[in-house]
């Protein structure tokens, strides 16, 4: 499982590449594989940014404690 801190690295990591390839490559006509690479960064950012929302949410269990029947649900 990863932290916090190593899922937004990634996510910036790949928004830097994505900015890279634009920038050498632009917006209009380019080599197919970049597409493809930039097709792919994004689809990762939003995987790690639903991940990294999942780790950010409160979840009822996180005040549990005790067995049955006791503490908060």
């Amino acid at each position: 499982m990863k932290t916090k801190e190593q899922l937004q690295e990634r996510i910036d990591w790949l928004l830097a590449d994505n900015d890279k390839l634009e920038a050498k490559y632009g917006t209009g006509v380019r080599p197919s594989w970049v597409s493809a690479e930039v097709g792919m960064n994004c689809l990762w950012i939003r995987e790690a940014r639903k991940e990294l929302e999942m780790l950010c949410s409160e979840s009822p269990c996180d005040d549990w404690s005790g067995g049955i029947g006791k503490g908060q649900i």
